[in-house]
């Protein structure tokens, strides 16, 4: 018994009207990161890396080896430390630690100055996540 089928390869030259039809998906939708006005302390700075939708918002934090960084977010929002390791608001946070590398910041602490302090000799990183907008239109 024998099976037939036909299969072709995607046309790039004709629009389909989806996004997996576009030839130029990531010239047309990535979103590099933009510096957060007022983000840039000399301890660290913060990046906004999803911008321009009203579902969610998202920052990436980048904080230098024994340094400190002040800010303040609105709304409830989550951590998840991707390098480094260090402290927030008291709190230990560490990198690959399964009991350390992801925070909720509840709806009372948003509106305090949230302090990290990273002590150790590597470069710390860590993105933030909303459900809010905090910046809807961000200029590329």
């Amino acid at each position: 018994m024998t099976a037939s089928a036909s299969a072709s390869a995607p046309s790039w030259t004709r629009s389909t009207g989806s996004l997996s039809g576009d030839p130029f998906f990531y010239e047309n939708r990535h979103t590099s990161p933009q510096p957060v006005p007022g983000g840039k302390q000399p301890g660290g700075e913060e990046f906004w890396i999803y911008y321009n939708t009203h579902r969610f918002s998202g920052k990436k934090l980048v904080v230098k080896p024994g340094g400190k960084y002040t800010g303040t977010d609105k709304g409830v929002y989550n951590i998840l430390v991707w390098h480094g390791s260090g402290r927030f608001d008291g709190h230990d946070i560490k990198a690959g630690d399964f009991h350390k590398d992801e925070l909720l910041v509840s709806h009372s602490a948003p509106s305090s100055r949230s302090r990290w302090r990273i002590p150790g000799a590597r470069t710390f990183w860590s993105s933030s996540f909303s459900d809010r907008i905090s910046i809807t239109d961000v200029s590329r």
